[in-house]
């Protein structure tokens, strides 16, 4: 994934889910020179990453706050990390389990603003929920779990997109691996 660097000299960062590696590095993408790499090692802790699979970064406005958020597979939950500083800010999902928040080795996520399930201008998370065969959705601000998408049509469900279609309509592009398909869901 590459974004944008907040606060930085360099106008792209290049982030890499390192999923063996339990970390995330980010690279300068013109030159390929390593700048550091976040998480805290494989655990549960603050911090800590234990299989991450994948990363999405929401940007703030200029000089401001911006977030890196990664799923992770075997700690169920998205842990959220500061991207000029690399530092642990919170994590989201209520760990391992079928309730509303709770996870089973969630995949891909995306984010959105507004949506289905609008909170009042807040930024959505959109997780693949693997192993519940559901799409969860969570206000980034919060952490609050806002509602699901899929259940029933969907069977390990894995990557994600949003795309904005040329009506303005925000769609939800998800690999339905179970299924061998793609669906795809106005947001």
């Amino acid at each position: 994934m590459i974004h944008r660097c907040v606060g930085s000299g360099a106008p792209y960062h290049l982030y890499i889910v390192d999923c063996d590696n339990h970390r995330i590095q980010v690279f300068n993408p013109v030159d390929g020179s390593y700048i550091r790499s976040i998480g805290q090692g494989k655990g549960a802790g603050p911090g800590q990453l234990n299989r991450p699979i994948s990363c999405t970064a929401l940007l703030g406005p200029e000089g401001g706050i911006s977030e890196l958020y990664v799923s992770e597979q075997e700690n169920h939950r998205v842990s959220v990390f500061d991207m000029a500083t690399g530092a642990f800010q919170r994590h989201i999902g209520a760990g391992r389990g079928a309730n509303a928040g709770q996870m089973v080795q969630p995949q891909g996520i995306a984010l959105s603003l507004g949506g289905v399930a609008s909170q009042g201008g807040d930024h959505l998370l959109y997780v693949s929920d693997w192993g519940n065969h559901r799409i969860q959705i969570f206000n980034t601000r919060t952490g609050a779990h806002v509602c699901y998408l899929g259940v029933g049509e969907l069977s390990m469900p894995c990557g994600m997109r949003i795309h904005k279609a040329t009506d303005n309509r925000s769609l939800l592009f998800v690999t339905d691996y179970g299924n061998k398909r793609i669906q795809v869901f106005e947001v």
